[in-house]
């Protein structure tokens, strides 16, 4: 019974340690800090560079801060098929049979600014059915995650509104004989 528990456990660590690849993969937000006005969208792009051919990948965000900006749409980077994922996220492509290495545009988001503050978008992926699938067909466990934020902050225009109005309301307070 021990030869076969033993056996197993090889086994089992065979596996795993041939189902996993070093390669280099480095994955960021382009722009890194980008701003948006509530109720206006940013696009932002995610791009991955690739030491090794990949064939597909698959992510999850997670925003800090959901409560600042919604994730309004995902397109998916032209070099890629979209597949369904499922988390249901819709951060995942597909470029089969051959794959593609160096630098490449995974997908491009579209954010809403819903109120006033800051989220960092966070990728991360669990291994078991997101991760970037090398072309010889193996994980890539050697993956980099750049984080990224987006800054929701007020029109430029609301505050000079605000100047208007209260500049004529200040002078009428410190001046008894102005005429409004």
């Amino acid at each position: 019974m021990k030869r076969l528990s033993n056996f197993v456990l090889l086994a089992g660590l065979t596996i795993l340690i041939c189902g996993t690849a070093r390669a280099d993969t480095w994955v960021e937000w382009v722009p890194e800090h980008a701003v948006v006005a509530p109720g206006e969208s940013v696009l932002v792009q995610l791009k991955a560079t690739f030491s090794d051919p990949v064939i597909g990948w698959g992510v999850d965000l997670t925003l800090d801060d959901p409560g600042s900006v919604e994730l309004s749409d995902i397109a998916i980077g032209v070099s890629w098929d979209e597949v369904n994922t499922i988390d249901g996220d819709g951060l995942a492509g597909l470029l089969f049979p051959t794959g593609v290495s160096g630098e490449v545009l995974l997908a491009t988001l579209t954010f809403t600014g819903v109120n006033e503050g800051a989220t960092e978008l966070l990728l991360s992926y669990d291994g078991e059915d997101e991760g970037f699938l090398l072309e010889a067909g193996l994980l890539d466990t050697n993956v980099t995650f750049s984080p990224g934020t987006i800054t929701v902050i007020p029109e430029p225009l609301t505050g000079v509104l605000v100047c208007l109005f209260a500049v004529p309301l200040l002078m009428r307070r410190f001046d008894r004989n102005a005429p409004f």
